[in-house]
């Protein structure tokens, strides 16, 4: 799968501005502020319909403008014209000049991106490896990505019933048709994120690693036994929003025990990163097994924040595949890469 060219109007800090990519490795380098990360932003958004870091469709806009396109030539088994078109209250999705709804049009190009966000999974917030399952599955699984979209609109109607609850404005007897929502998507999307579990860890057994899935179990009995609790919170506090998984090492501390250790705790930041590198590698396979094809792989600035060791690591993930890196110094890419590769200057 490639990315040939790119054209963005209005999006971010550019007006208008049109990218071409080399079908091996393309660096894009830049001081900060030039707009490596937005372009990348742009690539991840014609792959899975939002941005990675956007909050608001708004933010995606640049100033004082009402709209925003961002067009691209893509090929997979066959080329396809992708075009997003970004307002204040939403997006527009088409495929060759044709309108398609989001669960469609995401499953024509596939993105995997490596950020230095990313290196924070091990110690990082739950939040942040929630976000890294649903790109993962949501890329490549329609099934997932509607699923679990269906659950966080029965979780934000069901939050909003707790509270009229909890203010006496509605009766607890109304939550049985919400919560029977909530244990359906719920349940799903949790069997969907055990399978993923069970595959990568497949991946990641080869580097002494594991994924340890802490499933906050949902179930009608314990719905009833936090149902008090909820009310008083005003919110719903288990399911697979609350979902979260651990990076174990699965080499003993000492001769006396067997157990994995937990990176989290007892891993240096050396094979915190090394356990982050694994796993977005083996990401990159997951996705490339499921479309048939190694998806384009972007890092964004991300050989600054490693050391040589790690960034030779990095190296090894890029493959045969296409690969678009931004940078603010070629000479953070490694020695071999540079020689090869295609340069966009910012």
């Amino acid at each position: 799968m490639q990315i040939k060219t790119i054209s963005l109007d209005n999006f971010r800090s550019y007006p208008k501005k049109k990218f071409e990519f080399s079908p091996g490795v393309t660096a894009v380098v830049g001081p900060n502020t030039a707009g490596k990360s937005n372009l990348l932003e742009a690539i991840f958004l014609l792959a899975f319909g939002h941005s990675p870091r956007a909050q608001l469709e708004r933010e995606m806009l640049r100033s004082g403008e009402k709209l925003a396109f961002v067009r691209a030539t893509a090929h997979g088994s066959d080329p396809r014209d992708l075009e997003v078109v970004v307002t204040e209250m939403g997006k527009k999705f088409r495929v060759n000049g044709v309108a398609r709804r989001l669960s469609d049009f995401s499953q024509h190009f596939h993105v995997v991106l490596f950020s230095p966000e990313d290196l924070n999974l091990v110690t990082g917030s739950p939040d942040l490896r929630r976000r890294f399952l649903d790109f993962a599955l949501g890329s490549v699984d329609y099934h997932y990505a509607r699923i679990s979209s269906e659950y966080d609109k029965v979780r934000r109607r069901r939050n909003r019933l707790l509270e009229q609850i909890n203010q006496e404005r509605a009766q607890e007897l109304e939550l049985g048709f919400w919560d029977a929502k909530l244990l359906e998507y719920g349940v799903a999307t949790q069997d969907q994120r055990k399978e993923f579990f069970d595959e990568i860890n497949h991946d990641l057994s080869e580097k002494k690693l594991e994924l340890d899935y802490h499933l906050s179990g949902l179930t009608a009995e314990r719905l009833l036994e936090y149902r008090p609790r909820e009310i008083a919170a005003e919110t719903s506090l288990i399911g697979p929003h609350r979902d979260d998984f651990s990076f174990l090492k699965n080499e003993p501390m000492n001769r006396l025990t067997s157990e994995p250790i937990d990176l989290s705790a007892y891993g240096s930041r050396g094979e915190q990163r090394r356990a982050v590198l694994s796993l977005k590698a083996a990401e990159l396979a997951y996705v490339g097994r499921r479309i048939g094809s190694r998806p384009v792989l972007l890092l964004d600035d991300i050989f600054s924040e490693l050391d040589e060791e790690n960034r030779a690591r990095v190296f090894d993930l890029i493959g045969e595949g296409q690969t678009i890196i931004t940078t603010t110094d070629l000479n953070h890419i490694p020695t071999p890469l540079r020689k090869s590769l295609s340069v966009i200057n910012l």
